[in-house]
């Protein structure tokens, strides 16, 4: 799994410490069906039908969010109340390194589809 390490601009303020020191993990399937689920609404369609809603802008944030591994020195998980105490600037720091983990993950998956397209390329198929 792909972790970067690096420093917020801002930092988040706790208790009088500062804490910018940050570490991102690679999102597990895990992850990603726990933070669709905690977004997830129960919504009365047009029709009168209930039906789940989940919103883009808070499933992202979730998945960020449950992608910090370290803030500093603050216990892990990061509160929602915490996240949400990051500033702007912090949160497009976080979300470029975000980006590069996925794009690191992209191009594993990418070598490894060559790899596997090299090693069969003599066998036929049925």
């Amino acid at each position: 799994m792909a972790n970067l390490k690096f420093n917020l601009e801002d930092g988040l303020q706790i208790n009088g410490a500062v804490h910018k020191e940050v570490e991102l993990r690679e999102l597990t399937v895990g992850d990603m069906m726990d933070a669709e689920a905690e977004v997830e609404e129960l919504v009365i369609a047009e029709d009168g039908k209930p039906v789940y809603k989940v919103s883009p802008s808070k499933f992202a944030h979730e998945i960020l969010r449950r992608s910090i591994v370290k803030l500093g020195e603050l216990p892990m998980p990061l509160s929602k109340a915490e996240y949400r105490l990051l500033s702007r600037t912090d949160l497009i720091i976080m979300q470029q390194h975000a980006e590069k983990i996925d794009n690191l993950m992209v191009e594993k998956v990418t070598a490894r589809g060559r790899a596997n397209t090299a090693a069969s390329a003599g066998l036929q198929t049925a």
